[in-house]
């Protein structure tokens, strides 16, 4: 991701904490303050949106490098465009559907959440729910408020012995399931992502989601929402519950066919519902508010003090991650896995300097890129190739791309990208290769890590040296004969251009060379001009790779 931004002096904070000099993160909503002071702690600029409104809110945003929120804040395209400056966006929870995901991929926004902060809050609510319903906890509550007695009009029904049936075995499923068995529950579940030692391991019974549904005594659901989990519950689905049985929903709303619940509850043709979630929130009209046999509680599943401070502060230290770092670890909309991103990151660096060398060589938009780990050491060349690209698409196309929207931004130009694996070379235990056609050639640039901080570009097309990929280089393509260095250096002493190192390569076509030089300040379009008036030289190009990745 690109630099931080300097920021105004200026800067307007509505809340308590001082404004810090660091990037500036606007919190939307309320957010446990132990998280917030962590964020403080790290030099950022904790700025409560949640406390503005107006023209004062939209200041903020329009500065903003991060958003922090929770499931109330709709992050739609329209707020996203309304942040130019932001570079995460964060959810103080596990689901993301009140995320445009997509719009924020597409500027190369971050998305992070926090999906294991909750989970046993969740959890507990799930089972809160279900005992409330199978009890008529909630009727028998309101019933005695009222002065009633009528304890033979709330007969409730036992857990043990019964089928649970829960769709989606993740964190929070899989705590929902022992939970269950502790009941003397029998444990059936449908995930087809679930490996049978994951479901052995848990005492569970795998089966598929139309046998679940036809023998379950309770059904629970602990999925996200999806395209292919919206109304997973369908009206046909509803249909094929067992009249007594109970459906409890501590997940999303809209994983129900609410209109079809509420005509099953109504009918008889199923027992009862727990809900914690809807499709519409508030649930203004819906059908399902206020039903006899419907247990409802307005969003609580992750309203627990211990959950609420354990999302704001692994929030708060992923944001941290991010913006003082760039560690993407914790971003969910990478086209990637992101589980050894920091154990990856100086190849990540040196990939991404590769992409920015690479372009400094084409004469032509880039049309097809290849991209190779080469080495016995197993290596996912995914993250690097979308930092190359990375690398290679901010310089030669002209517009903001990073590790997030890289691969979007080549699919968008129809840049043809390939990676693989490659074997290792004698000398070096790994190389990140790296082939680049502008439509008249193919330019390859190899480069290896000798240490963390020692990015190298050992290779340039046919010609093999060793140079650091940092700082300013000059690229010259030059006659292979006595004094062509020794005029170069003369030129840019004459020119108060200081030369850090060094590197000549001969390749197989005789009398020519290729020469990296690095300077330590950017050599004005003068000097190259006359670099290029060399008679020797038959190219000459300036490439600026930065500074050495921070420690």
């Amino acid at each position: 991701m690109s630099a931080a931004r300097s920021q105004p002096a200026d800067r307007p904070v509505g809340g308590d904490l001082p404004a810090g000099e660091g990037p500036i993160v606007l919190v939307l909503e309320p957010v446990a303050d132990r998280g917030l002071a962590l964020l403080a702690q790290a030099g950022l600029s904790v700025v409560r949106g949640d406390r503005l409104e107006g023209d004062a809110l939209q200041r903020q945003l329009a500065i903003a490098d991060a958003i922090l929120v929770r499931s109330g804040t709709k992050v739609d395209r329209a707020l996203i465009d309304a942040a130019p400056c932001l570079r995460a966006i964060a959810r103080a929870g596990v689901g993301l559907d009140n995320v445009d995901v997509e719009a924020a991929t597409r500027r190369g926004i971050a998305v992070m959440n926090t999906p294991g902060g909750n989970a046993l809050a969740a959890a507990e609510h799930s089972f809160a729910l279900l005992l409330s319903l199978a009890r008529h906890v909630a009727a028998a509550h309101a019933s005695l408020a009222r002065g009633e007695w009528k304890r033979h009009e709330f007969v409730g029904t036992e857990l043990a012995g019964k089928r649970l049936g829960i769709i989606g075995l993740g964190k929070i499923g899989s705590l929902v399931a022992v939970r269950a068995r502790a009941f003397d529950m029998h444990v059936l579940c449908y995930d087809p992502y679930l490996s049978d030692e994951r479901a052995r391991t848990l005492g569970v019974e795998k089966i598929e989601l139309d046998l679940l549904l036809a023998t379950a005594d309770v059904v629970t659901l602990h999925v996200p929402l999806t395209e292919s989990t919206r109304e997973i519950l369908s009206a046909a689905r509803l249909a094929r519950l067992k009249p007594t049985a109970l459906v409890v929903n501590c997940a999303r709303g809209g994983l129900i066919d609410e209109q079809a619940l509420a005509d099953a509850l109504r009918g008889g043709r199923l027992a009862g519902a727990a809900l914690d979630v809807f499709a519409q929130e508030p649930p203004a009209g819906s059908p399902l508010v206020g039903l006899r046999n419907v247990v409802h509680t307005p969003h609580l599943g992750a309203s627990t003090r211990e959950a609420t401070e354990n999302v704001s502060v692994t929030i708060a230290e992923a944001l941290t991650a991010f913006l003082r770092d760039g560690d993407l670890s914790h971003a969910v909309n990478l086209p990637y896995a992101a589980a050894n991103l920091r154990a990856l990151a100086p190849l990540m660096d040196l990939a991404e300097r590769l992409g920015r060398f690479q372009a400094g060589l084409l004469d032509g938009a880039p049309t097809r890129v290849e991209v190779e780990a080469a080495g016995d050491e197993p290596v996912d060349v995914a993250p690097l190739t979308q930092a190359f690209l990375s690398g290679l698409l901010r310089q030669a196309c002209g517009e903001e791309v990073n590790a997030v929207n890289a691969r979007l931004k080549a699919n968008d130009r129809g840049l043809a990208v390939t990676e693989g694996r490659g074997p290792a070379h004698p000398i070096y235990p790994l190389l990140v290769c790296t082939r680049v056609h502008d439509g008249a050639r193919w330019h390859q640039v190899d480069g290896g890590v000798l240490a963390p901080r020692s990015p190298r570009i050992v290779r340039v097309d046919s010609y093999w040296m060793d140079v650091q990929a940092i700082g300013n280089l000059l690229v010259m393509t030059n006659a292979d004969v006595p004094g062509v260095m020794g005029k170069v250096g003369t030129l840019l002493g004459e020119r108060g251009i200081n030369i850090g190192e060094m590197r000549l390569g001969r390749g197989d076509q005789p009398q020519h060379a290729i020469s990296l030089w690095q300077v330590d300040e950017p050599v004005p379009p003068a000097v190259l001009g006359e670099l290029r008036a060399i008679e020797e030289i038959a190219d000459c190009r300036q490439v600026k790779l930065g500074a050495a990745q921070a420690s």
